[in-house]
């Protein structure tokens, strides 16, 4: 009797896995439960993760199911083979979902709900530590102008720009944030207002530079992309609501824009401390403005 080598044992068939699953979700709902799909589904209740065994699986089939999984919510992990590829494939997956949860689809930059929780953080910080927190608010001057003469892609391409330049300038403490349209936070832990206005200054600077290319003829000047900026501080010394420090921002920058644009405003310092007497506070400013002068 001659041997049968094992390249010619038989290996079942595999599996239809949508008929298999389309039985699955039959079957539940005679029993009167359901797969929500991932559109319905709100967040209540726990998830699960669904396996099935795929005896029997070539080398090339595994490669072409692999590759056809990759556009699905699925994942192959090989049980006899190295698993690690396949976990590395789904550790990539779960940072690359976690990093568009919290960044900005367009600009790359932090969305406002990470925004707010580090701002949060931020002043429970400075409270302790005594040390000042500075948030400035940015705004593009004119920006509906940009997409309704230029187009969207123009003005695309703007708010890309002003988030590298923002994104060059910062400390890796700092947080550039995008609002929403627009609108730009910038979030700098211990730092003074005066060192946030150089900071700003350098930052508006570079905006300066900035021209875009239009399809439609216009002046230069109408070309320059421009930016105003409302600066408030935090030094810890009173309880304040994150709310009540961005609307110091808020106000600021409102101040100007009805000042005629492309300027900073500083919101006045609010949060002293009751040590400090108003000649104190003078000659601290002029001590800063010079040490930070000479510093640069």
């Amino acid at each position: 009797m001659s041997k049968t080598s094992p390249s010619s044992i038989p290996v079942p068939p595999l599996p239809d896995l949508r008929t298999e699953l389309d039985a699955l979700k039959a079957d539940l709902a005679s029993s009167g439960l359901c797969v929500p799909s991932p559109e319905r589904h709100h967040g209540d209740g726990s998830n699960a993760v669904l396996f099935r065994l795929l005896p029997g699986l070539s080398p090339e089939y595994q490669s072409k199911l692999e590759s056809m999984l990759r556009q699905m919510p699925w994942m192959l992990l090989p049980l006899q083979d190295d698993a690690y590829p396949a976990l590395r494939r789904l550790q990539d997956k779960i940072d690359e979902l976690a990093h568009a949860v919290e960044h900005d689809d367009l600009t790359g930059l932090a969305r406002r709900a990470v925004f707010e929780q580090a701002l949060d953080t931020e002043m429970e910080r400075a409270k302790r530590s005594g040390r000042s927190l500075s948030l400035a608010i940015l705004d593009i001057d004119d920006f509906k102008r940009v997409n309704d003469i230029c187009g969207h892609v123009h003005g695309d391409h703007v708010l890309c720009s002003v988030a590298e330049i923002l994104r060059r300038n910062i400390r890796r403490a700092d947080l550039a944030v995008r609002l929403g349209g627009e609108e730009f936070a910038l979030l700098m832990p211990a730092t003074t207002q005066t060192s946030a206005v150089f900071l700003l200054e350098r930052i508006m600077n570079a905006v300066r530079e900035l021209r875009f290319d239009c399809p439609e003829h216009i002046a230069a000047d109408q070309a320059q992309v421009t930016v105003s900026a409302g600066l408030a501080c935090y030094k810890g010394f009173r309880d304040m609501l994150p709310l009540e420090l961005i609307e110091q921002a808020d106000q600021a920058l409102y101040r100007a824009k009805r000042a005629g644009k492309n300027r900073l405003e500083k919101a006045p310092l609010r949060d002293i401390s009751p040590e400090l007497s108003p000649r104190t506070l003078v000659e601290s400013a002029e001590k800063n403005f010079l040490f930070q002068g000479l510093a640069t």
